[in-house]
């Protein structure tokens, strides 16, 4: 962009006010009167008509024919570039900002270049025109930041005006000038493809008036729900059929596939095209009602919804289909949780007071009944704006990864709090030397500080979207581990109390959106935050852990198979068979066949005996669902060989990961029929804790798992 009529910003530019100085005098009334104006209804409808409010005008104003809204897109080209134009001054909603998009245009080919947004906008209103006076910031470095938009007014009759936008240095020189015909009343145009399971019924409409709410009694679908944020969801036909085996379940790895497969649109590039499965039941079970998956490559184009949480037909049941469709559809335009916009880039603060679709509404002050009875049904107005004006990478769908360019602010999540009386202690652990290479996790416990019991949620896993963990590499640079698949998850609720003082889980890390954490030999240093129920936040100790060089031949052929970021995805997923993981699955086979003996080749084992525990389903276009069976005994000789390592102090998978293998290998067992073997399996689980010499709460929790596992099956 080397042009001089670029209309552009200088980097580090903030949006501010026009300098009124330079605006035409015959203005200056009108901006005065619009001035604080940034609300609905009458008080925006009066400014908007312009000078005049005396009853003889607005009498005058009833008999007249109604006037066209200005807001909406405009489209105009000047030479080679080309300008996507969104203003929002009247009409649904005016949040007052004025937004857009540059392309270049060589022949056949348009070429994204940057964009602009200004949230400190001057307006101007005559009978005749709406002047819109902005200085804008912009994605890239500019020599015109102010903007000045012109757009003449015309009847519901008339043809609609178009937007005479002329860039200005801050010197007042001009700079290109664009002429943009109306695009649309909507600011951004989507469309939503949708698949549904054999077997699910998906949402169709929901009644806001059928239970207590915010907002006005309407009917809603997914279509007007968006349209109410300005957005176009255009539907791309009948909802489409995917047959699968009666009473799976469905894993990440699988969920991706499916969508490679059926999304006929998909594609790894940026593109306002998304998909949307409805779908029984995740493997993580009934409590996951909605995952926005894709978060590999190209993100943010797959969502599912499950209905194994959410399924019937009473009003509730619908509330909750629409609330989970809309917000899963949320993420995929980069929206993250409204109590976790600290984790976006840049960040900004939370909201877990927010009254939007990217709210949990137990997360609410006051709990899931003050929510919905306050919740208007729409996305709150930073949620809106996000939609509506950011920047085009930062919002369409394959554009930056989840949660980059989400958010506006910085904020110091990590500082150990000045007082803490949450009563709660979270703790970090794992080992501290990893080979290079090794995948890491850490053990994560929560635990009570008081005698009197204190009501938690139980959820530790970063995917679950309550603990975040920090990451200082050795270098000195600080990333936040972002996973690369965050679960909407219901709170399970449990009380930690003095019979039950503490809940673990662990989780790897090694890889995020942020990539391969741990690629370089050094010292690292990691902390975490809990975020309760009551919005306290627990922070966790700093952990510290070395990752070692290599010392020989063998270490740096391991090292360099392990440390590739979709070897890091297929830890992440414990293996799939998904045609994009083949590049990966063929590293994993290498490291077992070629270093049997080298001590990391039990990671490999792990992911290949995992994935081989359950059937794993290829849902094809145009072909019928493709089950690659279980094998349970291939499976059990590997992670048997997995469990023979790790058993020895010290050695290979920490306990809580070991037992999700033994588990793992329970229910590979009795799939296949064999419950002796399974019944095996849990005896040798539960004998090798005990050896451990756990605490007597926590064995009581592992032979609870245990007997989950088997499922009835008798252990005499």
């Amino acid at each position: 962009m080397t042009s001089a009529n670029y209309p552009t910003a200088p980097a580090g530019a903030s949006p501010g006010a026009f300098d009124l100085s330079e605006v035409p005098v015959e203005h200056v009334a009108a901006i005065a009167a619009l001035s604080g104006t940034a609300g609905t209804g009458d008080a925006d409808a009066a400014a908007l008509r312009g000078p005049g409010s005396a009853p003889d005008a607005m009498q005058a104003a009833r008999i007249t024919v109604p006037m066209r809204i200005v807001s909406g897109s405009y489209r105009g080209r000047t030479g080679p570039w080309r300008l996507d134009l969104r203003v929002d001054v009247d009409g649904v909603r005016p949040l007052r900002q004025v937004s857009g998009d540059f392309f270049r245009v060589d022949g056949g080919t348009v070429t994204y270049t940057g964009s602009f947004a200004a949230s400190n906008v001057n307006i101007a209103v005559t009978p005749e025109t709406v002047t819109i006076y902005a200085l804008v910031n912009a994605s890239f470095p500019n020599s015109c930041p102010r903007v000045r938009i012109i757009i003449p007014r015309r009847t519901i009759l008339q043809a609609a005006g178009e937007a005479d936008v002329q860039w200005l240095a801050t010197s007042g020189q001009a700079g290109t000038r664009y002429l943009c015909l109306w695009e649309s009343r909507f600011f951004r145009t989507v469309d939503l493809e949708e698949d549904v399971e054999t077997g699910v019924t998906p949402f169709e409409s929901y009644n806001t008036g059928a239970l207590s709410s915010g907002g006005p009694a309407r009917t809603l679908y997914l279509t007007t729900a968006f349209v109410e944020a300005g957005i176009e969801l255009r539907l791309t036909g009948e909802p489409g059929t995917i047959a699968t085996a009666p009473g799976g379940t469905w894993s990440n790895a699988e969920l991706h596939a499916a969508m490679e497969a059926h999304f006929s649109q998909w594609a790894n590039q940026p593109q306002w095209k998304v998909w949307l499965l409805h779908a029984r039941e995740h493997d993580l079970g009934s409590g996951l009602a909605g995952i926005m998956f894709d978060q590999r490559g190209r993100q943010r184009q797959g969502c599912a919804v499950f209905y194994a949480a959410i399924a019937g037909t009473s009003a509730t049941r619908r509330r909750d289909q629409l609330f989970t469709c809309m917000h899963e559809l949320g993420h995929c335009f980069n929206l993250y949780h409204s109590f976790s916009k600290t984790f976006t880039t840049p960040p900004r603060p939370d909201r877990p007071d927010a009254l939007s679709w990217m709210n949990y509404p137990q997360n609410f002050p006051g709990g899931q009944t003050a929510f919905w009875s306050s919740f208007p049904f729409q996305f709150d107005d930073l949620d809106t704006i996000h939609l509506r004006h950011g920047f085009r990478d930062n919002v369409i769908m394959g554009g930056n990864p989840f949660g980059e360019g989400a958010a506006l602010e910085g904020l110091g999540y990590f500082a150990e709090p000045e007082q803490d009386g949450s009563g709660l202690a979270l703790e970090l652990r794992a080992d501290r030397s990893f080979r290079l290479g090794e995948p890491v996790v850490v053990e994560l416990k929560l635990s009570t500080r008081r005698a009197e019991g204190i009501t938690v949620h139980r959820h530790l896993h970063p995917a679950d979207g309550f603990v975040t963990i920090a990451i200082q590499k050795p270098g000195g640079a600080t990333v936040v581990h972002r996973p690369l698949i965050e679960h909407c998850i219901r709170p399970e609720i449990v009380v930690l109390d003095a019979g039950h003082p503490a809940i673990y889980d662990s989780a790897y890390i090694g890889c995020g959106e942020e990539g391969l954490a741990f690629g370089a030999p050094g010292l690292y240093r990691l902390r975490a935050v809990y975020l309760a129920l009551d919005g306290s936040r627990v922070v966790s100790d700093t952990l510290e852990l070395r990752v070692r060089g290599t010392h020989h031949d063998q270490d740096e052929a391991v090292a360099d198979l392990l440390l590739d970021e979709q070897v890091g995805t297929l830890f992440t997923l414990l293996g799939s068979e998904g045609p994009e993981m083949a590049s990966a699955n063929a590293r994993i086979e290498r490291l077992v066949e070629e270093h049997k003996a080298h001590p990391l080749a039990l990671y490999g084992e792990l992911v290949q005996g995992y994935v081989r525990a359950r059937p794993f389903k290829l849902v094809l276009a145009d072909e019928p669902v493709q089950v690659r069976e279980a094998r349970p005994a291939e499976a059990v000789a590997m992670l048997d060989r997995v469990v023979d390592v790790s058993i020895a102090p010290g050695k290979g998978l920490d306990s809580i990961s070991l037992n999700q293998i033994f588990r793992r290998m329970i229910a590979a067992l009795k799939t296949a029929g064999d419950d002796k073997g399974a019944v095996r399996i849990g005896k040798r689980m539960l004998e090798t804790y005990r050896k451990r010499g756990l605490k007597p709460h926590v064995l009581a929790e592992i032979e609870r798992q245990r007997d989950e596992a088997l499922g009835g099956t008798s252990i005499a």
